[in-house]
């Protein structure tokens, strides 16, 4: 989720990055809450299932816009790798 909701688990927090032309843009990105969940001492917000994040881009006529999206799957306490999941 994001924010996660405890700093040792930055790594894993939700991100997205905005790019406009091939380069990084500013984007006003809006993420849902998380469902609030523990492990152990820590207590954290995780996103569950399918999610919609929004925001706004700003893009000029011809500038080719590509969204990416850094999500951590975990289960049980065990997480992959992060990944990088791309739209364009």
């Amino acid at each position: 989720a994001n924010p996660v909701g405890d700093d040792t688990l930055l790594e894993a927090q939700t991100t997205v990055t905005v790019l406009v032309g091939g380069k990084p843009a500013e984007a006003k990105v809006e993420y849902p809450r998380g469902k609030p969940a523990a492990g152990g001492k820590e207590r954290y917000a995780v996103y569950e299932g399918t999610v919609t994040i929004t925001g706004t881009v700003p893009a000029g006529e011809d500038d080719a816009v590509e969204v990416r999206a850094k999500v951590v799957a975990c289960k049980d306490g065990l997480c992959l790798r992060p990944a990088v999941v791309r739209a364009k």
